[in-house]
């Protein structure tokens, strides 16, 4: 599988690779360690994937709803339908306003079923009530953490690496030394790497959340 943007890969599209006299069939997308990955890094066949997983289960909790009380719901709901929500989430924080809405309607019509309300019913009250967050908040709350981790260097030394402190040698007050360095790119297609976008999202919080951290790694 070729890594590109429409505008940088090869004009028929095609790969000609041969090794030991063998052809090494070229694919469009591929699933490793759970997460359907595509040429353009676009996680649309993976939100896809996700959608045709968690429809028929909501189809299921549905049918027994009426049998069961809110407790049992919420747990039914926690043990098979968020796992799907969450399992690699970081890396969809970025992905185009479509599919987060897709995702984030498949969720709405989990926690309407939850909670056994009309399709009118308030969302935000939906959420409140049920102490839940949306699809796009736990995937930015989840790239935080692991940039978090980052930083603290608890994460293996390949990710620590792309996430490295501005200016360490500065003053703790300067709004730089509470950031870290961000690659540039000069294509969209760059800004879909998690070290830039998991970067710009680290640098958007609060700094005295960050302090923790700095603090923690400088040990003062």
């Amino acid at each position: 599988m070729l890594f590109c943007s429409n505008r940088s890969k090869p004009r028929n599209g095609q790969l000609n690779i041969t090794i030991d006299n063998h052809n090494i069939d070229q694919v469009h997308h591929f699933k490793y360690l759970g997460m359907t990955l595509d040429c353009q890094l676009t996680y649309e066949t993976h939100v896809n994937n996700m959608c045709n997983k968690v429809s028929p289960k909501t189809g299921i909790l549905s049918r027994i709803r009426c049998f069961i009380p809110l407790s049992l719901s919420k747990d039914l709901y926690t043990s098979l339908l968020m796992p799907h929500f969450i399992y690699g989430n970081f890396l969809l924080t970025d992905i185009n306003t479509h599919l987060k809405r897709q995702l984030q309607v498949q969720q709405n019509n989990a926690l309407r079923i939850v909670k056994n309300v009309y399709i009118g019913y308030s969302l935000p009250k939906l959420f409140t009530e049920l102490n839940m967050d949306t699809v796009d908040i736990m995937a930015k709350n989840a790239a935080c953490k692991l940039v978090y981790k980052a930083v603290d260097n608890k994460c293996p030394d390949n990710v620590n690496e792309n996430f490295i402190i501005h200016s360490v040698d500065r003053d703790l007050r300067s709004d730089n030394f509470l950031c870290v360095d961000i690659p540039k790119t000069n294509t969209k297609f760059g800004d879909q790497n998690f070290t830039v976008s998991g970067g710009k999202l680290w640098n958007s919080i609060l700094e005295d959340i960050k302090k923790i951290t700095i603090s923690r790694c400088l040990q003062i």
